[in-house]
């Protein structure tokens, strides 16, 4: 009889998956992480400078310093906060986001300092001006200081 009744059998669908995967990689691919505004990098570093100086461990200032980023940079470095408050070897943690041009030298720096905030504290500093804009200058202690 053909329909679907209480007799008939529906056949499975079968899907091997393939299909997804390539859309999805097609869609990462041309989609991909937004870059972070220099002034919201800036600021970052700003925060994590502030937030290690106060005493708070690495994996809580990384975090508290990833919360205006939302492209790449903010991505990994919430992978590499999340690590680190797994317990993860901080070198191995920091290693993650050597592939990121943004992160790069500061991600070596933090892998060799591993267990302290003391010495990142000073790193992250240095890269502050360096991501901002003049204009975004006056801005940053204030915010940087509400956030720890």
């Amino acid at each position: 009889m053909g329909g679907r009744g209480p007799g008939s059998r529906a056949r499975p669908h079968r899907c091997d998956g393939r299909s997804g995967a390539i859309a999805v990689r097609r869609m990462t691919a041309v989609a991909g992480p937004a870059q972070e505004p220099p002034a919201d990098l800036a600021g970052a570093w700003e925060v994590l400078a502030v937030c290690l100086q106060a005493g708070l461990p690495v994996a809580m200032a990384v975090g508290a310093a990833t919360e205006p980023l939302h492209g790449a940079v903010g991505a990994r470095l919430r992978r590499v906060s999340g690590l680190l408050e797994l317990g993860a070897d901080p070198a191995g943690a920091w290693l993650a986001a050597e592939d990121t041009p943004a992160l790069a030298a500061f991600a070596r720096a933090a892998g060799r300092s591993a267990a302290t905030g003391s010495a990142l504290a000073s790193a992250a500093r240095a890269r502050a001006p360096a991501s901002a804009p003049s204009s975004s200058t006056a801005h940053r202690p204030a915010r940087s200081e509400r956030a720890c």
